[in-house]
């Protein structure tokens, strides 16, 4: 069968990214970085690594707003939501306005900002966690290929909100400097470059996805 067939495909190709494209990348990338001495990372590595942030909060409105699109269409030709109202309507909306809100302040390296992202990811911690042990308690099955949607919604709160409490990183914000003599941090600057190839990884098989879908039919 043709549909059948595409689907597959789709699930095969993605499965192969996942778990063989999208590790090599992220390793070429933290080898290239770890090559480099200390110094050739350039003082202004600070500024970079918070536009790579303000980055990641496009690309997870831009998420969001798939899974919207998705809800509603369903609920356009269903006549029901596919999933609980609050987590598949009401958070992805809400997700959109603040990702979409935070990333132009973080941009502009606005203090106000960073105080509003600490904020959202302290919230979206204090949210994975139960649900976290929720998916322990009742051993729910995770497939390996599933890791980076599940590094994206369980483990970027954390990574992010241990970024944004970084002092040089506040520092940053504070006095628009972006870092002192001695105070560079190229392991920000790398795992912020991780999180905007891991995330748009995400958003490219998102999209993907729903062209296939449509595709089909």
């Amino acid at each position: 069968m043709p549909e059948a067939s595409l689907d597959l495909d789709f699930l095969t190709l993605a499965w192969w990214w996942n778990l063989v494209g999208l590790p090599a990348v992220v390793a070429v990338v933290a080898g290239r970085a770890l090559g480099k001495r200390r110094h050739e990372f350039h003082r202004g590595d600070i500024a970079v690594a918070i536009r790579r942030l303000a980055i990641v909060h496009v690309i997870l409105g831009l998420r969001a707003a798939i899974a919207l699109v998705q809800e509603l269409l369903t609920l356009r030709e269903m006549g029901i939501p596919q999933s609980f109202p609050v987590t598949g309507i009401i958070w992805p909306f809400l997700t959109i306005i603040v990702d979409l809100a935070l990333a132009r302040g973080l941009w502009r390296r606005s203090p106000s900002a960073r105080r509003w992202a600490v904020g959202w990811q302290a919230l979206q911690a204090a949210v994975v966690v139960p649900v976290c042990f929720f998916l322990w308690r009742y051993g729910v099955p995770i497939e390996p290929a599933d890791w980076p949607d599940l590094l994206v919604s369980k483990g970027f709160p954390f990574l992010i909100l241990g970024l944004l409490l970084d002092r040089a990183m506040a520092r940053a914000f504070a006095r628009g400097e972006t870092a002192q003599e001695g105070q560079d941090r190229p392991v920000i600057f790398l795992v912020t470059l991780w999180l905007v190839i891991i995330a748009g990884s995400t958003l490219a098989v998102d999209l993907a996805d729903w062209l296939f879908r449509l595709v089909q039919g």
